[in-house]
């Protein structure tokens, strides 16, 4: 199935208006939002809807939160730890 055809959908709004997630990260992507209101958890579950359908993601993660994507999707993860695939540094 082409990834057009199963473009997957993200809710925005309370009343369940939803947009398609490519056409709003065909180019660059902002999540705000004060500390504690979920745009750590925004970012995964769209990361981790684009990596189900397919598509390829960098993600630059300073903090480790997004560690866990490894679980179920093929990730490399460079950086400067013993948990590093890459050793960057």
């Amino acid at each position: 199935m082409a990834r057009e055809e199963r473009d997957r959908q993200i809710a925005v709004t309370e009343d369940g208006r939803t947009l398609p997630t490519v056409e709003i990260l065909t180019g660059r992507g902002f999540i705000c939002g004060k500390s504690g209101s979920g745009k750590s958890n925004t970012a995964s579950v769209i990361a981790e809807g684009l990596l189900a359908d397919g598509y390829n993601l960098l993600i630059v993660d300073t903090e480790g939160e997004y560690y866990g994507l490894k679980e179920r999707f093929e990730v490399l993860h460079a950086g400067g730890d013993e948990f590093c695939d890459v050793e960057i540094g």
